[in-house]
């Protein structure tokens, strides 16, 4: 079993292209209560400047509320790295829901084949690549429903 103190050791970095997420499933569902005491720390370490537990996990629960609920429900998240994609990402495992995430540096046919080989339902997106996405749900013919990061973040 992880040490608790280890994670509080090493926050999320966001930039340059580079997200960890070191033992952080175990610690959201395992831990939510300690994070809970300790709303203060920092959680995220971003090129603005630093997120607290507080603040992901209210982000988290605003998003889940956009989010699918329930086990069999795909989402697809396809966005750069950012605040927003850790809050998609964590909605969806909170409801419940299976995540899919996509390079976004992927070209809307690699999209539209994701889209149609997973069944998902719904998709995270940022506004800077919205165009490829509303291309793939055109080209896969697919009912998707597509959110936007820069929306509810």
């Amino acid at each position: 079993m992880p040490n608790r103190n280890f994670f509080h050791a090493f926050p999320w970095q966001i930039g340059k292209n580079r997200i960890n997420l070191l033992c952080l499933p175990y610690y959201i569902t395992r831990y939510r209560r300690t994070m809970i005491k300790d709303f203060k720390k920092t959680a995220i370490v971003t090129s603005q400047g630093e997120i607290s537990y507080r603040s992901m996990l209210q982000h988290i629960d605003h998003f889940a509320t956009h989010t699918p609920k329930g086990e069999d429900k795909k989402t697809i998240i396809f966005s750069e790295n950012r605040e927003g994609w850790i809050y998609a990402f964590f909605s969806i495992w909170k409801n419940g829901g299976i995540a899919i995430p996509v390079d976004a540096s992927s070209t809307a046919q690699d999209l539209a084949y994701i889209l149609k080989d997973s069944g998902s339902q719904c998709i995270w997106t940022s506004d800077e690549h919205a165009s490829v996405v509303q291309e793939a749900i055109s080209l896969s013919e697919a009912q998707v429903r597509m959110l936007s990061i820069d929306d509810y973040e």
